[in-house]
């Protein structure tokens, strides 16, 4: 069964709830041994939806952060580092707990100045379902199961195995 947590939604802790979980997030930053060295920290996180489940290959996440002035328009690009955390005073006494390192798929900015950004993440099991090795095959474009299985049958050249 999936987890997720829905974009938007209230906190069953109430809004403002000092007990409530705080979602983190890291730009650009290198995870080493469950630490992030580097990057852009953001901690104006409005909102955010998680998904993870086992029975698929990606979590991802949606993230929407204050994007006051612009300050992190020229860091959040499709392509750059993500790592996600989340706090939760109830889940290991309150201790950073890693939900998601991957990368930034898609940033929304809500206007032209862009006072609000949507951050698309997802892990490297996006790598697996979206890219297409080899480079040639193109497994996205099939529209049924039965051309799925012609297309990863079929050589270089087109000739059957």
């Amino acid at each position: 069964m999936p987890f997720s947590v829905p974009l938007g939604v209230q906190s069953p802790y109430g809004p403002g709830a000092d007990d409530a979980p705080v979602v983190s997030v890291n730009i650009g930053g290198k995870l080493v041994a469950g630490q992030v060295h580097g990057g852009t920290d953001i901690a104006d996180v409005l909102g955010y939806s998680y998904t993870s489940d086992v029975l698929t290959l990606t979590d991802t996440a949606a993230i929407d952060v204050a994007n006051p002035d612009g300050k992190y328009s020229k860091v959040v690009t499709p392509g750059s580092r993500l790592v996600v955390f989340m706090t939760d005073p109830g889940v290991i006494g309150g201790a950073k707990v890693l939900r998601l390192a991957g990368i930034v798929v898609n940033a929304r900015k809500s206007s032209r100045g862009g006072s609000k950004i949507q951050i698309q993440g997802a892990d490297q099991g996006w790598f697996l379902e979206r890219c297409d090795v080899p480079l040639w095959l193109n497994l996205q474009a099939t529209k049924n199961f039965l051309t799925f299985i012609e297309l990863c049958l079929r050589g270089a050249k087109g000739e059957d195995f």
